[in-house]
């Protein structure tokens, strides 16, 4: 038995169970909070609409800001809704809009739905980062645990028969 065998023991103990039980919890809770509001629901007519355009350091994005009769402003990516806007008179018309439950200065659009029919309704929650961090927890920890309970004599100087 060497050091490099004590190492591998308490590694698994200090870090593999652990970050096994670490990517488990985040795994639940993103599970969580995907499953409860993650889109929020907004109903309401648009008052009026404007091409914007939001600029960073690598590109340029064209968005359609949207005023709501509740006040806020609502952005979608403009090729998105622009046969509804380009065909109908929009102004004062009842709408149903879905947005990120994320940052309260800026409402991205996800879903839109108006005179019966669906507009924009490709978003899908990401469900599949959840299950990743559930898989990696399982096999993390399961790995981790099983390595402490089958090599206790790493710790203790004795040798392997």
């Amino acid at each position: 038995m060497g050091l490099i065998n004590i190492y591998s023991y308490i590694h698994a103990i200090i870090y593999g169970i652990p970050l096994g039980l670490a990517f488990l919890i985040g795994g639940f809770k993103a599970l969580k909070e995907f499953k409860s509001e993650y889109l929020i629901k907004v109903e309401c007519s648009i008052v009026d609409i404007k091409d914007t355009i939001v600029k960073t350091d690598i590109k340029s994005f064209n968005y359609v800001a949207i005023k709501a009769s509740n006040g806020n402003m609502y952005y979608v990516g403009a090729n998105k809704i622009k046969d509804y806007l380009n065909n109908i008179q929009y102004k004062n018309k009842p709408v149903v809009m879905w947005h990120l439950n994320t940052d309260k200065s800026r409402y991205i659009v996800m879903q839109f739905f108006a005179d019966g029919k669906y507009y924009m309704k490709n978003y899908k929650t990401p469900y599949w980062i959840a299950y990743i961090f559930i898989i990696l927890g399982i096999i993390t920890f399961s790995s981790a645990l099983a390595y402490v309970i089958k090599h206790p004599e790493e710790l203790r100087f004795k040798k392997k028969k």
